[in-house]
């Protein structure tokens, strides 16, 4: 499993903790967002979006290319080739 595909299943099983919470327990939305460790205006998203509408958020999220992520590969080669100037031990 890629991590980008951990991070899609963490959210959805995040998205169904928040409304399992408010819908079943009726935990409000602060309880809620200190409860999972998030913000409380994720918690409100969240609680706004019904299945599908999140699967699509949450499939734009996962999709979702990076501005520099072309030049990857160019500084892993860089950084990987050049030896550091520093060492830990002048650090």
């Amino acid at each position: 499993m890629t991590d980008k595909e951990q991070k899609a299943l963490y959210r959805f099983i995040m998205y169904d903790q928040i409304h399992r919470f408010r819908r079943e327990e009726h935990k409000s939305i602060q309880w809620i967002a200190d409860y999972l460790g998030v913000n409380f205006r994720t918690v409100k998203k969240y609680l706004k979006m019904d299945q599908t509408e999140f699967e699509r958020y949450s499939e734009n999220i996962t999709n979702k290319t990076f501005m520099l992520e072309c030049y990857t590969p160019f500084i892993v080669d860089s950084t990987s080739s050049q030896p550091s100037i520093y060492t830990h031990d002048q650090i």
